[in-house]
């Protein structure tokens, strides 16, 4: 798959889970049950996918673009400050 293909593929991906991280870094329990799920699921495949597209597509605009996206997502899931897991855990 061209590189072209593959961003079309699963740019709305990648927006969903920007979408979830932006909401969820004001605070987690902005976020449904359904859609902590879902952000979970999104983080865990755009990390696989990041992956991806280093090892195949070497696209450092590309591995930039998901790196931001997986670290916001991350910041949501494990972050500091009273929110993350613990805060999922306490919602």
């Amino acid at each position: 798959m061209d590189i072209d293909r593959y961003i079309a593929t699963n740019q709305p991906t990648w927006n969903r889970l920007d979408e979830l991280a932006r909401r969820g870094s004001v605070r987690v329990s902005r976020l449904t049950a359904d859609e902590i799920d879902e952000l979970v699921r999104l983080y865990q495949r755009t990390s696989a996918q990041l992956s991806y597209v280093r090892t195949h597509y070497g696209d450092a605009a590309l591995a930039t673009r998901l790196s931001g996206t997986v670290g916001r997502a991350n910041q949501v899931l494990y972050g500091t400050k009273g929110r993350g897991v613990r805060g999922v855990v306490d919602f």
